[in-house]
């Protein structure tokens, strides 16, 4: 009995690891300016099939393979839940991938400085064995350029809830060398757009396709928003600038959103000194979500990321 309850507690804990999700890569860039990485070559990795899910059925399959079986049926158990959940492909449904690719490519160069001109390989790469302990996938180092890779590393719907996507965004030198890397993880309930299975793929997946199209501008925010936070100097012109702007005379910014919480907050300041001006959403499980003056949705870590608020006077 304690042997059985024993088995039960430790993989009650690794399902909640599983359902949290692994960690996201986050190395800020480490050169000056966006112009040193030139030439510059983008190419993306085929995107996965979409997995469709319940999370009681998930729980179920490894707690009940754990006892029967041990620790490594529970593994097991696991593993053969996550390969029935894996959709059929389809034509109906947008390719994840090209979208956050397209996107990322029209958005770079409008909202990073000095952005370099960039080659966008449209054939996605068929993925290579993955290196057991790094995300290396045996492609060839292209040493007459500087590469930005982009990996889709899962596309989920809750059937209850929605969609959660995770995507890795990694750039590498002429030796293949990775100087910058991000990796960002969306979660539908977090833009309060849940939604069941069943009115996500009615009509030809009219609403799944929607919210690709929308979690793929998130990743891409995210993901510019990361590379510009890298840079020594920031999208300010000047620390004069910036101090200037943070300074001026404050006009009240009407509440976007019916939590009157955060109504007299306009703006966060990040912990390396870049202002974040618009409006709070919310704060959730440690995440914090502003919608900037251009309508741009944008999270951050509230515990790691932000220094302190702007209010208005």
């Amino acid at each position: 009995m304690k042997q059985s309850f024993a088995i039960m507690l430790s993989f009650s804990l690794l399902v909640s690891i599983f359902l949290q999700g692994c960690g996201v890569a986050n190395q800020p860039y480490v050169k000056n300016d966006a112009s040193e990485a030139a030439p510059l070559k983008m190419i993306r990795y085929e995107t996965p099939n979409v997995r469709v899910y319940t999370t009681g059925g998930m729980v179920g399959v490894i707690v009940t393979s754990a006892v029967l079986f041990g620790i490594i049926g529970g593994g097991l158990g696991y593993a053969a839940h996550y390969a029935s959940t894996i959709e059929s492909d389809t034509p109906e449904r947008l390719d994840f991938g090209k979208l956050v690719m397209d996107k990322f490519v029209e958005r770079s160069k409008k909202e990073i400085p000095n952005w370099p001109a960039m080659i966008v390989q449209e054939k996605a790469v068929e993925k290579a064995v993955e290196n057991a302990t790094a995300k290396d996938f045996n492609l060839p180092v292209d040493t007459s350029s500087y590469l930005i890779e982009l990996l889709v590393n899962d596309i989920k719907i809750e059937e209850g809830s929605g969609l959660g996507t995770k995507t890795t965004i990694t750039m590498k030198d002429t030796e293949g060398k990775t100087i910058w890397e991000k990796g960002y993880v969306y979660d539908c309930t977090t833009f309060n757009r849940v939604n069941n299975f069943y009115t996500l793929k009615s009509h030809k997946y009219k609403k799944l396709n929607e919210e690709f199209i929308f979690a793929a501008e998130q990743t891409v925010s995210d993901f510019i928003t990361h590379f510009n936070d890298s840079l020594p100097v920031k999208p300010y012109a000047s620390a004069k600038q910036m101090y200037k702007e943070q300074t001026l005379p404050v006009k009240k910014i009407e509440t976007t959103t019916a939590n009157p919480t955060y109504s007299n907050i306009k703006g966060i300041v990040l912990k390396d000194g870049t202002v974040i001006e618009g409006q709070i959403i919310d704060i959730k499980s440690d995440v914090l979500l502003i919608r900037t003056k251009d309508e741009r949705l944008l999270s951050y870590d509230f515990m790691n990321d932000v220094k302190n608020y702007i209010y208005t006077k």
